[in-house]
């Protein structure tokens, strides 16, 4: 969580709305996307990470975007394939876990803790952390099951 004055962060977060509704500015996914797990790890994990002990609760919000970012390093939307860019690592090693679930040699849940379990990249077992396995794994299966836009209603 952001211990900033409620009125900084309502700037803030009106600020970055304008932004993305600015029609004169082109917002290209995969370019934004660019090393997205190093962007996770380091302005997302540590707010999911805090409010968890702030609240004792995962925060479903940063829960579904580790989930979003798995499926995004998939490298295919509605059977569409396009290019990830990240560490030469990541990519071969999903890469390798997507090839392996869509095979049906990996469950979901065995994908998401194969990824989570990476501590050299989260400086620590994200898969030991109680309940996030699930969580992710449970938003994992919605998207690939009812799709990105639907999967992400109720949290909207």
């Amino acid at each position: 969580m952001l211990d900033l004055p409620r009125d900084e962060l309502v700037s803030f977060a009106s600020a970055v709305t304008g932004r993305f509704r600015n029609p004169y500015i082109k917002h290209q996914l995969l370019s934004i996307a660019l090393n997205g797990m190093t962007k996770y790890r380091t302005r997302i994990l540590p707010q999911l990470l805090a409010g968890q002990k702030a609240h004792g609760a995962l925060p479903p919000r940063l829960t579904f975007a580790l989930a979003a970012l798995i499926a995004f390093y998939r490298g295919e939307r509605e059977g569409e394939s396009y290019p990830v860019q990240d560490d030469a690592d990541w990519i071969s090693r999903y890469q390798t876990l997507w090839a392996r679930h869509r095979d049906g040699q990996m469950s979901t849940r065995e994908l998401v803790t194969a990824v989570l379990s990476v501590a050299d990249h989260w400086q620590q077992d994200l898969s030991q952390i109680p309940g996030l396995v699930e969580l992710v794994t449970a938003d994992l299966d919605a998207i690939l099951t009812c799709g990105m836009r639907d999967a992400v209603k109720p949290l909207c």
